[in-house]
């Protein structure tokens, strides 16, 4: 994350074939086109209504304010790192269960089924939220910690029950909103820790020991260059140099 222009904080998170960055108000267009005005996609949403575009741009400038507040609980475009097309969305949002955040995403419809739900639903779960958890976000502000997250699914929205089981989530109970059957999920967020992203290069460093005392610096930006495939990358007031694929 890095601060944002006028202030707050934004976040950016590159994967193997995405990007995943703050949304903006620019953005409203393209979700309401791709997303909440499609009815395939919202039937499987909470309420299974589409909505019109003066809902659509309530709803991003919500999570714009989330950014500009310094709140990283808050929704995120997803793009190709190869032609920047709209994919679709995610956020690790609010949740009504304490110290948990809630994972949603919505992939547009001619990029379903390509594995781009699960790829950026990963980067979250294991990358995205235990950072937060490192720096000590709390997602509402009655929480004491960030220890969970959890997801709702709609019984009969199969490809994201798969998704959501793929990535290490235990259903914990189902129940009925708003007439739809749904299940509950939840997991404990994983523990941040860049060295398992190093596997056999690990850069100029020689111990284990010495890895973590670069990659908890809070003096040196970035803490970490590592030239291979990972492509996860955080910054903190820093900025991206061409070399670099990884920053804590």
């Amino acid at each position: 994350m890095e601060e944002g222009e006028n202030g707050g904080i934004v976040a950016y998170i590159y994967t193997e074939n995405l990007n995943i960055t703050s949304v903006t108000k620019q953005d409203s267009d393209e979700y309401f086109q791709y997303l909440y005005s499609d009815s395939d996609i919202m039937k499987t949403m909470r309420d299974g209504l589409v909505k019109n575009q003066e809902w659509t741009e309530n709803k991003i400038a919500d999570w714009v304010k989330r950014w500009e507040n310094n709140i990283p609980f808050s929704g995120m475009k997803i793009t190709s790192n190869t032609t920047d097309e709209f994919i679709g969305h995610i956020s690790a949002g609010f949740s009504s269960t304490p110290n948990s955040s809630e994972l949603s995403y919505m992939v547009k419809k001619d990029k379903q089924n390509q594995g781009y739900g699960y790829e950026a639903a990963g980067a979250i779960v294991f990358e995205y939220c235990p950072l937060l958890k490192y720096k000590h976000y709390k997602p509402n502000e009655k929480d004491t910690a960030f220890s969970h997250i959890v997801a709702i699914a709609r019984t009969t929205n199969i490809p994201s029950n798969n998704i959501i089981t793929k990535l290490g989530f235990d259903r914990k109970y189902e129940f009925v909103e708003l007439d739809a059957t749904r299940y509950y999920y939840s997991q404990e967020v994983p523990i941040f820790d860049c060295t398992t992203k190093l596997c056999s290069n690990q850069s100029s460093l020689s111990s284990i020991d010495e890895i973590h005392e670069t990659i908890f610096s809070d003096t040196q930006q970035p803490c970490l260059q590592i030239e291979d495939d990972y492509k996860f990358i955080n910054i903190d007031n820093s900025i991206i140099g061409d070399n670099y694929d990884f920053y804590c």
